[in-house]
């Protein structure tokens, strides 16, 4: 039986491969820095996509994590020169990269249900009201029942 291959030699043996691993390392290397500058909450959902041209191009989860990202962008740019892998950093751009996403097709949560009964009691409630849009919400809302 032949001896398994290691991994290492597989990449080493590809250039390109070697190339591109050793830049994945340096981004995940950039991304542990970057985020020992960032509040903790923000950090977890904050990664690094890359620098280029002097921007340092990071993703956020969602748009309210991208504008508190934005937000804290002055103190930022402020630290960064102090870390020599960001010296050349002179401006950060924010974009949004949702992490999960709902797939199409997929399910989503059932809508709560409401027992006949309850239906019946925000009805009878309803009847009793003086207010007309009032009444006519409960009486919409009694129509969800089961």
């Amino acid at each position: 039986m032949k001896a398994p291959t290691q991994v290492g030699r597989i990449v080493s043996a590809f250039g390109h491969l070697k190339q591109l691993t050793a830049r994945a390392a340096r981004v995940a290397e950039l991304e542990k820095e970057l985020q020992s500058l960032l509040p903790p909450a923000l950090a977890a959902q904050v990664r690094l996509a890359t620098i280029e041209n002097g921007s340092l191009v990071l993703f956020a989860a969602s748009p309210a994590w991208a504008a508190k990202l934005r937000y804290a962008t002055p103190q930022l740019l402020a630290a960064l020169p102090r870390r020599a892998e960001f010296a050349e950093v002179r401006s950060i751009r924010v974009r949004v990269e949702p992490r999960e996403s709902t797939a199409p097709g997929e399910r989503r949560p059932e809508r709560a249900h409401m027992s006949a009964a309850a239906g019946r009691d925000i009805r009878a409630q309803a009847e009793s009201l003086d207010d007309d849009n009032l009444r006519a919400a409960l009486r919409r809302l009694a129509r969800r029942a089961d």
